[in-house]
This record gives C-alpha cells, sequence and structure tokens, in this order.
C-alpha cells in the first residue's frame, strides 16, 4: 500500500509540473502575441484625390475635398422595358 501512495504522489507531482509548464508556455505566447499588436492609426484626407479611390456612400465629394451629405434619390415608377423600347422605336 506504500508503494500504491508513492506512485500516486509522484504521478500527481508529474503532472502538477506538466500542468505548470504549459501554463508558462500559454502565457509566454499569449504576451508575446499581444507585445506584436498595432496601436490605433490616424491619417487625414483633405484633397479630392484622397476621397476619389475610396466609395463615397451618402455624401457627395465637392472638387475643393469638401464633403456634404448627398440627396436621397427614390425611384417613382418602374416601368417594364419591353414597354420602353416600344416607345423608342416610333
Amino acid at each position: 500500500m506504500a508503494r500504491a501512495d508513492a506512485a500516486w504522489f509522484l504521478l500527481t507531482l508529474f503532472f502538477a509540473h506538466f500542468t505548470m509548464k504549459i501554463s508558462v508556455i500559454l502565457c509566454v505566447i499569449l504576451s508575446s502575441a499581444l507585445a506584436l499588436a498595432e496601436g490605433t492609426q490616424t491619417w487625414e484626407q483633405t484633397k479630392f484625390e484622397d476621397f476619389e479611390k475610396g466609395t463615397a456612400r451618402g455624401v457627395a465629394i465637392c472638387s475643393d475635398g469638401s464633403l456634404v451629405l448627398a440627396p436621397q434619390f427614390k425611384q417613382l415608377y418602374d416601368s417594364p422595358s419591353c414597354f420602353l423600347w416600344s416607345v423608342a422605336s416610333y
């Protein structure tokens, strides 16, 4: 019985040591990943060419580079294309 207790003690000690090693390794990996993270970056767009590269949604870009709220477009009527072609043929 003393032998079984000693074996159990050694097995428990081994797993405790193994668990501690894994915890330290995981902490090192996670902290290195956080160290490589980048901070916040800001930039300024002031010219028409800067805004022209992107997609303007809901705003109009003036030639001087200023932004104004664009008018909202609303569809009034949707006619079938065959009707339009029949009118265009006259």
